[in-house]
């Protein structure tokens, strides 16, 4: 049976914007007993009001919250286990409205925070739940104030930034208890020596600590080395002995210490460091990624994902990507609210209408939304409020509801570049439907064979991208390569399985165009020794890869790199 507690948490965080303290829609309160008394029969499902709206299928128009999406499918049956057995409702009222009163001083701690200069991150997009506080962006120094501002909200930070500041004078101390953080990052912060140990001693569920290019000294270390939980440990451009690096590495064996040698004084070749957005579907997660070391990555945001094929960052800071095969979300990474969400099995479908999977999608410059759907076979264009306005049917030669359609892009001519997986094509759609180009990848005389790692071989094509010049770049899938093609089906270069010194290419996915003219390939099930994203220019010279078997396995099919890291303050 179900907490009261538990329960309140469902109603607070997705009923009281409409039905608490500051708006009564239809003159109804669930935080108040005599309020869930007009909408639950306990005992009675189908008499209950409130699981009646809660169960709707997405898109309903009496669905609730309105705003959508639909509640996770693990709070409707916290919801029908309390109906049908649960607490009384006067429990839960007052569960409701004291979990109403957190929230609201949470949300409260999280503007002071804010206005403090820190960038507060809301790890589970509840604003009552695990935070990551990033200081490192702050310009101005950082006080004994702001330290103290953490207090209130220190049993649920996870993650804590430092980096950069000086921190001397006995400004660790006044570090509040952090009795949840997991991840302390100190990099170029100048501190005491002393210090640093006294506040690592005092954090003993530490399991990342962020050190490198910082004064950490003998005693910083022999702190870290206490910490029973530490799994990574970053000490680059630090001034420690390598003798004493050796010995903690002795001493604690299963800890990792990685970039223990120099950074070289161009850490970032190339470029400036770099911002990822990537999403894999093994390890169930889409997370946004900022560049904080030569091959090291912080974590700027996540969410949870099931089946995925396409992502977008959008202009306004904003991420557009889907959690299933059917239901697409945009999410402001900053507060982690949801802004507009859609899903494909009940919006714009008629009865008897077959399967249907989304592979692709896309935020248009006129504010309308391209979804590609496999199994009808066509291009929806939805506006904000996700009515169909427009409809590009698709020609299939072998219908597949899962393989009709990968990635799908605009050209700058007006057309849509379709990726068909199934039919190992490439087709250029006008406005109208019109196929105004094709190019059929070659399996370059060799018999298909089955599989998703380097064994297969096929024209499973993922990617087409129109560049200025009108000629096309293609990945090939379980191909293993990249194709430049001009509109007379010519190729005019290629890169192969082996093409890029020392990598092998397995199923080629997303392809990006840099400024600087180098490109950005996905590599998907090619094994823990190959990276997932290459960097490399038309020579075929490598310039940067991204290997990440811990955050994203094996299928780590979409990513797209930032070229400015600041444009947007996630």
């Amino acid at each position: 049976m179900p907490a009261a507690e538990e329960i309140a948490r469902v109603l607070a965080g997705s009923c009281l914007r409409c039905h608490g303290p500051e708006l009564e829609k239809g003159r109804l309160r669930l935080d108040r007993a005599e309020g869930l008394e007009r909408v639950v029969v306990p005992g009675d499902l189908e008499e209950s009001e409130l699981w009646f709206r809660a169960s709707l299928p997405e898109g309903d128009p009496d669905l609730m919250p309105p705003e959508g999406p639909r509640l996770p499918e693990r709070d409707l049956a916290l919801l029908r286990r309390w109906i049908e057995q649960g607490p009384g409702l006067e429990a839960v009222a007052g569960a409701v409205a004291a979990s109403d009163r957190a929230r609201e001083e949470a949300r409260a701690g999280l503007v002071r925070l804010r206005d403090r200069g820190a960038v507060v991150v809301a790890l589970e997009g509840d604003p009552a739940g695990p935070l990551r506080v990033d200081f490192g962006r702050r310009e101005d120094p950082v006080r004994a104030g702001d330290l103290e501002a953490l207090a209130p909200l220190a049993p649920r930070i996870l993650e804590l930034s430092l980096a950069g500041h000086d921190l001397r004078g006995g400004l660790l101390e006044r570090l509040p208890e952090l009795p949840a953080l997991e991840i302390l990052r100190l990099d170029r912060a100048r501190f005491e020596d002393d210090e640093a140990g006294r506040c690592l001693a005092r954090l003993p569920g530490l399991r990342v600590l962020g050190l490198y290019g910082s004064a950490a000294g003998p005693r910083t270390l022999e702190a870290a080395a206490g910490l029973s939980r530490l799994e990574q440990l970053f000490l680059a451009e630090t001034a420690l002995d390598p003798a004493a690096i050796e010995a903690f590495r002795r001493r604690r064996p299963e800890v990792r210490v990685p970039g223990e040698a120099r950074l070289p004084a161009r850490p970032f070749p190339g470029s400036a460091p770099r911002r990822i957005l990537a999403a894999d579907a093994s390890k169930k997660r889409i997370a946004l990624l900022q560049e904080t070391a030569l091959q090291h990555f912080d974590l700027l945001w996540e969410h949870p994902v099931e089946a995925l094929h396409d992502l977008q960052g959008l202009e306004n800071g904003h991420v557009l990507f889907q959690v299933d095969g059917t239901r697409i979300l945009e999410v402001d990474p900053f507060s982690g609210e949801t802004v507009w969400s859609y899903d494909a099995s009940v919006c714009n479908r008629r009865p008897g209408d077959g399967p249907v999977e989304v592979h692709s999608f896309r935020r248009l410059e006129d504010g309308t939304t391209l979804i590609a759907e496999s199994g009808p076979a066509r291009l929806l264009f939805v506006d904000p409020a996700g009515e169909a306005v427009h409809v590009i049917p698709l020609y299939m030669e072998r219908p597949d509801s899962h393989r009709d359609i990968r990635l799908v892009r605009p050209t700058p001519e007006g057309t849509f570049l379709v990726a068909h997986e199934g039919d190992g094509a490439v087709r250029e759609y006008d406005r109208e439907g019109r196929i105004v180009w094709e190019y059929r990848v070659p399996l370059f005389g060799r018999e298909p064979a089955p599989g998703h790692g380097f064994e297969a071989w096929g024209n499973r094509v993922f990617a087409a991208l129109r560049l200025p010049g009108g000629t096309t770049l293609i990945t090939t899938g379980n191909g293993h390569g990249l194709l430049e093609v001009d509109r007379e089906g010519r190729i005019l270069w290629r890169i192969g399985q082996e093409d890029l010194p020392g990598l092998r290419l397995a199923w080629t996915t997303t392809v990006q165009v840099l400024s600087n003219g180098h490109l950005v390939l996905g590599n998907c099930h090619g094994g823990p020794e190959q990276p997932q994203l290459i960097e490399f220019t038309r020579d075929r010279r490598v310039v940067w890869t991204f290997r990440d078997h811990e955050r994203f396995g094996d299928a780590l099919s979409n990513a797209y790199v930032f070229e400015d890291p600041f444009a947007h303050d996630f």
